[in-house]
């Protein structure tokens, strides 16, 4: 856990998080593997990543966690809030960052959601292969105040939405999901850009709706 708006980074090798939480509220996450020497530098817009070596640059990332619902909640802005394996929720918007060569998440989080804030939140992830979204794995930019919703950018070579968590009693929770949901308020949904070769659901969710009288975003 970091203080609101400050920036925590995980970078080295293959990554594997398994039942943990990263927080950073407002602020920003950039996590990044390797499979051969080099460098991760992180800029406003994202992380350039310096390396010598021609092929097998990125590494793999792996994200899981074998409870239906975290056990661990947080107050923002004055609203409970569940903690995501990967969270930047905050009142304004936080930033996640993901470089990887290839990319699974097995029931994981990723939380980018506005509460009230002014600022939309980002999500950005670049996989040099395959991206697996497996057993009701959820990746969310939602607003949920009067604000802006988040912006979601997936480019990866193939992105793999399979299974469903059975523990979950909502059916349309149980799949695994990409969305910028406008949830409360006047606020705007946010924008969702996926560039893939290969998009399979099986079955799977991509969703910026709206469940007020503010408008939804885009897909």
């Amino acid at each position: 856990k970091t203080n609101e708006g400050k920036t925590l980074s995980l970078v080295g090798g293959d990554l594997q998080l398994g039942d943990g939480v990263l927080f950073a509220s407002g602020g920003r996450i950039n996590l990044a593997s390797m499979a051969s020497a080099g460098e991760v530098v992180p800029i406003d817009s994202g992380l350039t990543i310096n390396t010598n070596a021609l092929e097998e640059k990125l590494g793999k990332i792996t994200l899981s966690h074998s409870a239906s619902t975290m056990r661990t909640q947080t107050n923002i802005n004055g609203k409970n809030a569940k903690l995501a394996n990967i969270d930047v929720s905050g009142v304004e918007g936080g930033q996640v960052f993901i470089r990887a060569g290839q990319f699974i998440s097995d029931k994981g989080w990723i939380f980018a959601d506005t509460y009230g804030g002014i600022k939309p939140s980002e999500i950005d992830i670049f996989v040099d292969g395959d991206m697996h979204l497996t057993n009701g794995a959820r990746i969310t930019a939602d607003n949920l105040g009067n604000s802006q919703g988040g912006h979601i950018k997936v480019t990866t070579n193939a992105l793999l939405f399979t299974g469903q968590n059975a523990e979950v009693e909502k059916e349309i929770d149980r799949l695994s999901t990409i969305a910028a949901n406008n949830k409360e308020g006047t606020g705007i949904g946010g924008d969702i850009y996926i560039e893939t070769h290969l998009l399979e659901m099986n079955p799977g969710l991509i969703q910026s709706a709206t469940q007020t009288t503010g408008n939804a975003g885009n897909i």
